[in-house]
């Protein structure tokens, strides 16, 4: 590690109407700008605005632990789309956070995983692309965001504690699945063999003092692996490497009493076997002073195993009668939990509708299902604009 007393960063930073901490803030392991993921000013799947986002998620999309009875010899293609921003709305994302509402929260989450494949009795083989993003920080990470991308630091001259863990990795490989069934019981795996695209995958933790004096007591700390480097402006080489998912599910029937249950990601190990990275240690406000700061930090490679947060969802229901049902539906991604209730109406034997809501998070969702067609939407809000969480799934499944 090198230690040096003038300013590493480009000269060009000392210039920007914001600062260098926006700059800084925006290269945070996770919160890039425009050009990547979906979450603080950015998209999904280079995706770069919020309605191409809605025409690209409606694809095909499977609910794992809705749909039994699987045929001989057909196939099938799914997306399941999962987003949630407490702090801001997802249009604000989209935005680099630039709106006149921040909430309370501390997580920013995405998760898209698409398949596409065949089906052959018990066994399912085919190609899927994933994208995990999971963003958790303190309150006073998100203000800082807040009131830099709307040019309001200086409304608030508190000192913030700074802590913020990244997640995030894009991939897309290989599955094969199994599924064995007796008497009323499915139990089911897919092992799933990703070649490594993209990451963001660290932390920054420390205090930020916006006074724009000579003591100022900044002092951050960012250690993180990236697929570029928006600090020193260096060009690096991407990273590389290879890993493995394991997903489980289980079902079972008993007269009026039906559950399921899927563990995504119970198992994962994604090996970055080469990443650039970065360790920073210092006050970076000095960007801000014009006084010269002790910046500590080292430029590196790296390799390391990264682990994915399991997603568990789990559903029962109770037939109360040969048209309509009732049940609930509890699902955790990461350190987020949702209950959801559900009524079922059992439109036709092949067809049924489902109204779900989860009273503490404003959750409102419809989902039409049948042995070979699912399609799913749930939010907190009808206008997609004010909208902090929302669930697409569908699926499409062909007989040959």
């Amino acid at each position: 590690m090198s230690t040096v007393l003038v300013n590493p960063f480009p000269k060009s930073w000392e210039n920007e109407q914001k600062g260098g901490l926006g700059r800084l803030f925006l290269s945070l392991p996770g919160v890039n700008c425009r050009q990547h993921y979906f979450l603080i000013g950015g998209s999904i799947l280079h995706i770069h605005s919020f309605s191409a986002l809605i025409i690209a998620t409606l694809t095909v999309g499977l609910n794992s632990t809705a749909i039994a009875s699987p045929f001989p010899v057909g196939g099938e293609v799914s997306i399941t789309s999962i987003n949630l921003s407490e702090p801001v709305t997802i249009k604000a994302n989209f935005d680099d956070w630039e709106t006149d509402e921040l909430k309370p929260g501390n997580r920013l989450y995405s998760k898209q995983v698409a398949r596409a494949g065949v089906r052959i009795n018990r066994f399912q083989i085919g190609y899927s692309k994933h994208l995990y993003y999971y963003l958790n920080f303190s309150n006073d990470t998100a203000r800082l965001h807040f009131l830099e991308r709307n040019d309001r630091l200086d409304q608030d001259k508190n000192t913030f504690n700074i802590h913020l863990d990244a997640n995030n990795a894009e991939a897309e490989g290989l599955f094969l699945g199994y599924d064995f069934s007796w008497k009323g019981l499915t139990v089911g795996a897919t092992l799933t063999y990703l070649k490594l695209q993209d990451l963001y995958y660290g932390e920054a933790s420390g205090f930020f003092d916006p006074a724009e004096t000579l003591d100022n007591g900044t002092y951050l700390r960012i250690d993180y692996a990236y697929p570029e480097d928006r600090i020193f402006e260096r060009e690096v080489e991407p990273p590389e490497g290879n890993g493995l998912t394991l997903d489980l599910r289980a079902q079972y029937q008993w007269q009026a009493h039906s559950a399921s249950l899927a563990i995504n990601e119970a198992y994962s190990d994604l090996y970055w076997n080469t990443a650039p990275g970065s360790l920073i240690e210092g006050n970076i406000n000095s960007l801000r002073t014009n006084n010269e700061a002790a910046i500590r930090f080292s430029n590196f490679r790296t390799r390391f195993h990264q682990r994915l947060p399991i997603h568990t969802e789990a559903q029962y229901r109770y037939r109360l009668n040969p048209q309509f049902g009732a049940g609930v539906n509890y699902e955790k991604m990461d350190n987020k939990k949702w209950w959801k209730w559900v009524g079922d109406w059992h439109i036709t034997n092949s067809w049924t509708g489902s109204i779900l809501w989860a009273p503490t998070d404003d959750i409102f969702g419809v989902q039409i299902k049948h042995p070979n067609f699912l399609i799913g939407l749930e939010s907190d809000s009808s206008d997609y604009r004010e909208s902090h969480y929302l669930k697409l799934q569908m699926l499409a499944r062909v007989l040959f």
